[in-house]
């Protein structure tokens, strides 16, 4: 009996995701086990000739995660794809075709995949024309431009917000300033999923001759997948006021991911 052996492996590790590109030497229609720690190894025998010969070994888990390759059927080529992951987990995994030798699974080598290099995924979105507020109206700043974003936060399909792709602990912060001196109170706040202010700052301009009243404030939130932050302003002058697109005081969001959640 002959099975299947690795001609070529490629493994790619993004920071929330594994894509791994196989070739073997004989079609075969594989599978691939997986876990973020690593698997017992179990030793093989079985008797040739009243002899008990050692064959190799088994990998096991009590509940490994399986993925089947994207191609139907049996193929010399065989793609892999992992969502989901933590940035900062280990993977282990094999590939596998059932049934092997002996009604066993045909087992290929262990692989272990270390964390992306990427320690601290962020991204920073901007607004290119200035916006106008609405007079004493909670209004949401929208953003048309990536400044670059290394975690999938960013979906211009909702350019008010970035989205927190996996669980963990971000900073979340937002500069932006009014193009003209108000005489009147104003204030930013950041949101998450349409919530309450997470974070709060306001200003009472008296008028003086500014060339403009800015804000820039952050926080810490722990996030969930799928939680998603905005910016919100309000300013209660009688006229609508624009706020400034300006490359140096924005208006910007920006969210990092800073490591597990603490809660």
């Amino acid at each position: 009996m002959t099975w299947w052996v690795l001609t070529l492996l490629h493994n790619s590790r993004a920071w929330t995701s594994l894509y791994t590109l196989v070739w073997t030497n004989r079609q075969e229609h594989l599978f691939m086990a997986w876990a973020n720690y690593e698997p017992a190894r179990r030793h093989v025998y079985r008797n040739v000739r009243g002899t008990r010969v050692f064959c190799g070994y088994q990998y096991v888990w009590d509940t490994p995660n399986l993925v089947e390759q994207d191609e139907s059927g049996k193929t010399y080529t065989h793609t892999f794809r992992v969502p989901a992951l933590q940035p900062t987990h280990h993977v282990w995994y094999y590939l596998f075709s059932i049934p092997g030798p002996y009604g066993k699974q045909c087992q290929g080598p262990l692989i272990h995949i270390q964390p992306p290099e990427i320690p601290m995924p962020s991204a920073r979105i901007f607004h290119s024309v200035a916006q106008t507020i609405p007079a004493m109206n909670d209004t949401t700043l929208t953003f048309d431009t990536v400044l670059w974003d290394d975690g999938g936060f960013y979906d211009p399909a909702n350019p008010t917000r970035l989205t927190a792709p996996i669980r963990g602990l971000y900073l979340v912060g937002t500069c932006f300033r009014y193009a003209t001196t108000l005489t009147a109170g104003m204030s930013a706040q950041i949101a998450i999923n349409g919530g309450p202010p997470r974070v709060y700052h306001s200003h009472f301009v008296n008028g003086n001759n500014w060339p403009g009243c800015g804000f820039s404030l952050d926080t810490p939130l722990p996030l969930e997948p799928g939680d998603y932050a905005e910016v919100e302003t309000y300013h209660s002058t009688a006229a609508p006021r624009d706020v400034q697109a300006d490359g140096q005081y924005g208006p910007h969001l920006w969210m990092v991911y800073l490591g597990p959640n603490p809660t």
